[in-house]
């Protein structure tokens, strides 16, 4: 997988009704805030990709958008584009998990042990 292209938050790529947004990286996964340009960048949600993983299946996704996107052809285009924007093979084996993003919920802690944040 190749992350280089995704340093900023306005680093991304298009996908069927959305514009996938960098968000976070490790050494092996990566993720994206999922929105829609047409009502102003509104996050409908995430997506996290993990590559390489141990194990027979090596790419993950997990997608989280609201209901109406589960679609298996939206998913599928959304994971094409994924896929070749970090240069992963296509016939790579992976596993694409799909949650509505009405049950989310983000529990954290953005203040270090130093008191210093990143949120406004």
């Amino acid at each position: 997988m190749n992350t280089e292209n995704f340093k900023k938050s306005v680093d991304g790529f298009e996908a069927p009704d959305l514009r996938v947004k960098f968000f976070f990286k490790t050494a092996s996964s990566i993720g994206f805030d999922l929105a829609m340009e047409r009502f102003h960048g509104t996050i409908l949600g995430g997506m996290q990709v993990h590559h390489p993983c141990e194990g027979h299946i090596k790419a993950r996704l997990y997608i989280q958008l609201p209901k109406k996107f589960r679609d298996h052809n939206l998913l599928d285009q959304l994971r094409i584009r994924t896929f070749n924007a970090l240069r992963i093979p296509l016939d790579e084996t992976y596993e694409l998990e799909f949650r509505g993003a009405e049950d989310g919920l983000i529990i954290g802690q953005p203040v270090d042990r130093n008191g210093i944040t990143d949120r406004v």
